[in-house]
């Protein structure tokens, strides 16, 4: 009886580590596909929107990802698409040429899900797509791209010479202004106080 029992047991926690296992391991799935195998050569399409950006999936990786839509009337249910990624040096990383599905919308057919790829690039790339003919491009960066912002004022629109020594001269002052002759020893002359005014007697 006890054999069972302990039997039992064992069961009961291999079961609960499967299920622990499955809880813990199976994480998020991906973001969704929508390729396909014979995009359609050769068709007419007038232009492509591109609207390119990074996120962050549910697996907590960065990733890059794009919408895209195909200009025109006649762009087929399955279309070729290359995505090509560059550095800000111009340095190509990434080159993707597949099918992928579209769904009709106004004005043309748009990916039916977004094209994406795992970030494993530098912090701001340029984004090229190329689609029968068109191409459509877009810099994205890993979360906010940061604008360099307002220029810094040259050092030239401030000149020394606005302010020079020349305006402040020493000859605004000059010795000749006080001359030693204004007051001359000779005003005040012993004479004007003889000493007779002042009499002893």
């Amino acid at each position: 009886m006890a054999g069972v029992k302990r039997l039992r047991l064992i069961g009961s926690g291999a079961l609960l580590l499967l299920l622990l296992a499955a809880c813990f391991c199976g994480g998020p799935d991906e973001p969704a596909r929508a390729d396909c195998n014979d995009p359609v050569p050769g068709a007419t399409v007038d232009g492509l929107e591109l609207n390119a950006f990074s996120m962050v999936g549910g697996q907590g990786s960065a990733m890059l990802m794009l919408n895209l839509t195909y200009l025109g009337a006649d762009v087929p249910e399955c279309a070729e698409i290359r995505v090509r990624v560059l550095s800000p040096e111009g340095v190509q990383l990434r080159d993707v040429s597949q099918g992928v599905v579209t769904n009709e919308v106004v004005g043309g057919r748009a990916l039916r899900e977004a094209w994406w790829t795992f970030w494993e690039f530098e912090e701001q790339v340029e984004v090229i797509v190329e689609a029968y003919g068109q191409t459509a491009s877009q810099r994205v960066c890993r979360g906010a791209c940061q604008d360099a912002g307002p220029e810094t004022p040259d050092a030239g629109e401030v000149d020394a010479g606005g302010l020079d020594a020349g305006e402040v001269d020493a000859g605004g002052l000059d010795a000749g202004d006080v001359d030693a002759g204004e007051v001359d020893a000779g005003e005040v002359d012993a004479g004007e106080v003889d000493a007779g005014e002042a009499d002893a007697g």
